[in-house]
């Protein structure tokens, strides 16, 4: 399969201006060779939906992501919001 080039996934998704911003922060540090890296935001303010884009880009480059999370509920709102991104079913795996 052909890699995808970022933005290239048909996605419902439309970011905030803040969360634009912090995607773009996001890409400077990575850009600059930071590899530890934290989005805070407040509860409610999309981080997953941040997330969800930035997963779809990092796919789209034809990179590999793994998710791992404590709660159950984490999980099934990840995989809602990455469907949601626009990345096909196949794509997205999820191991319980």
């Amino acid at each position: 399969m052909a890699a995808r080039k970022p933005g290239s996934l048909t996605t419902r998704l439309t970011l905030r201006p803040y969360q634009e911003s912090a995607i773009r922060e996001l890409q400077t540090r990575i850009a600059s060779g930071q590899r530890r890296i934290v989005v805070v935001a407040a509860t409610g303010s999309g981080k997953t939906v941040i997330f969800a884009r930035v997963v779809a880009d990092a796919v789209g480059y034809g990179q590999f992501v793994l998710v791992v999370a404590h709660r159950r509920e984490l999980i099934q709102q990840t995989y809602e919001k990455l469907l949601h991104a626009g990345l096909p079913v196949h794509q997205v795996g999820v191991v319980m």
